[in-house]
């Protein structure tokens, strides 16, 4: 399954402010499948590949989640040791109730990351867009109260029910 993003176009995503605008076009879908995958591996990146981003407005890719250990064993010789070292100590100091860490894979050789919170535009925490997805879910008959929803690995914003 994935995500539909819209970029203005394919070079704008090396702007900070496009790549945020663009997590936040599909904050609620994120939001609850990081909170899921915490809850089930604990500590992690969700990982979105946008190499494949074409100069379109509008494209589909999948979101992944690598937890910290993951994490860890690509950590190689080659690596930029200080950009490592920040994303760790942002994944050990992060509360993932509140907070969600993304990797955007630009290239095969950039990955710029974000450290967000759903402090703007009255977004969802990652608890609160869990709970809104599984409370619509519960209404919509899909699942029974009590019952913990099951998310793939990727996910699709026609699942998010904001």
């Amino acid at each position: 399954m994935a995500n539909v993003y819209h970029i203005k176009q394919r070079n704008s995503l090396d702007d900070p402010g496009e790549q945020q605008g663009l997590i936040a076009s599909t904050w609620p879908a994120l939001a609850a499948f990081a909170w899921d995958c915490f809850q089930k591996s604990g500590r992690g990146i969700v990982m979105i590949d946008l190499t494949d981003a074409p100069s379109e407005r509008k494209f589909e890719t999948l979101s992944r989640y690598v937890t910290m250990g993951e994490l860890a064993e690509d950590i190689d010789a080659d690596s930029d040791h200080a950009t490592w070292l920040k994303i760790l100590e942002w994944l050990t100091e992060y509360d993932p109730a509140e907070r969600v860490i993304i990797g955007l894979c630009l290239s095969e050789t950039k990955t710029c990351y974000h450290n967000l919170a759903a402090a703007v535009d009255h977004m969802p925490t990652p608890r609160e867009a869990y709970e809104q997805k599984q409370a619509a879910m519960i209404d919509a008959g899909a699942v029974q109260p009590g019952q913990v929803i099951q998310f793939p690995s990727g996910l699709h914003p026609s699942d998010d029910p904001n």
